[in-house]
């Protein structure tokens, strides 16, 4: 995966650092086939032909979103099966694992390097698996801060744009103005 530079500084590295520690596999169309999210528990819905995936950042001080960076495009059949079955996608590290114990709308998400605990945080989605907020338990770095997730939809119901919005202060108690990372999906039906 090719990278721009511009992507790699700020809030963007936690991001990037979630695809890279994610193994990330394509299920059947149900499941979604890109997310930053580990817990990404949405659905695709209404006779999807393809997704083409995006990542920009928004930056709030300038009011300005960067050009999207296009992360990959899966293809399905009439029948809502993968066209490349097979295709697989693994990004791993060594050592880091993620754990994920789900019950109901919430799921707790732990990472681990090797056997100790690196961060810990709960997650909450709506009726339709939508993420909606990331709460930190624990973070070995210190970063307690809670995201919220905004999403746009289709006409059919499937997130065309999530938004993650940080909230909280950091370690000078001052609420930074950081580069938002936004995942973008353009859906083509059949």
């Amino acid at each position: 995966m090719r990278l721009n530079k511009r992507f790699a500084t700020g809030v963007f590295t936690l991001a990037l650092t979630a695809i890279l520690q994610a193994d990330i596999v394509l299920g059947d169309i149900p499941k979604n086939p890109f997310s930053l999210l580990n817990v990404d528990r949405s659905r695709l819905t209404g006779g999807v032909r393809k997704v083409r995936f995006e990542l920009a950042t928004f930056d709030p001080g300038a009011r300005k979103m960067s050009e999207p960076i296009e992360m990959g495009t899966i293809e399905f059949t009439q029948d809502g099966e993968l066209k490349d079955p097979g295709h697989h996608y693994y990004c791993g590290i060594g050592g880091v694992r993620t754990e994920l114990k789900e019950n109901g709308d919430i799921t707790i998400e732990s990472n681990y390097n090797w056997q100790s605990l690196i961060s810990q945080k709960i997650h909450v989605f709506d009726a339709n698996g939508n993420i909606i907020e990331s709460t930190p338990l624990y973070d070995n770095k210190g970063d307690y801060k809670k995201t919220v997730y905004i999403h746009e939809f289709d006409s059919r119901g499937n997130w065309t744009k999530r938004i993650w919005i940080k909230k909280g202060v950091d370690s000078s108690n001052q609420a930074p103005i950081l580069k938002v990372p936004v995942e973008i999906r353009t859906i083509t039906y059949y």
